[in-house]
């Protein structure tokens, strides 16, 4: 058995990011000159692009495949640090726990006053910053593990995790 590499986790991580999106933004597109006007219609919208990515990972993290679409197409499986399926408890913990620290590195990064001359990075610099940080982890520690994923008792691997039968000898 072997831990993923930050690679694989990065190109799933892509994929994925991709198949969640144009789900998302397909509508915000198509309502975009009346969302100013209509409140409910963007509460709507910011209701179905903050529950669709939680619903996307919560199902397929705890799937009989136990991998999201990216996870299996680059051959990785996410289970407990047990080797155990995951539960849909313990992938809501870890995806509310990846928001939370993106949204305490974003209140960060934003109160960082910077010169106007480097201003028109601070965006840029941002989302490399909010992206890199939590998963930093994933090189420094024996498991593989990003921040979020030892927080939730989690590892990502690359295949099947093969059970040892137990000897009665």
């Amino acid at each position: 058995m072997k831990f993923a590499s930050s690679y694989s986790r990065f190109w799933a991580s892509v994929i994925d990011s991709i198949i969640i999106a144009i789900p998302i933004y397909v509508p915000i597109f198509l309502v975009l000159g009346r969302i100013q006007h209509e409140p409910l219609l963007r509460y709507a919208l910011f209701t179905y692009s903050t529950l669709l990515p939680l619903l996307f990972y919560i199902y397929f993290e705890t799937c009989p495949l136990q991998a999201t679409p990216g996870m299996r197409y680059m051959g990785i499986r996410i289970y407990t640090e047990d080797f155990q399926k995951l539960t849909r408890f313990r992938s809501l913990g870890r995806y509310l726990f990846a928001c939370l620290i993106t949204i305490v590195l974003q209140n960060v990064v934003n109160s960082v006053k910077i010169t106007s001359l480097l201003q028109g990075f601070q965006n840029l610099f941002s989302a490399i910053f909010i992206s890199i940080l939590p998963v930093l982890s994933i090189f420094f520690s024996e498991k593989k593990q990003a921040l979020y994923d030892m927080v939730a008792k989690v590892v990502v691997v690359e295949g099947e995790v093969v059970k040892e039968p137990i000897s009665t000898n």
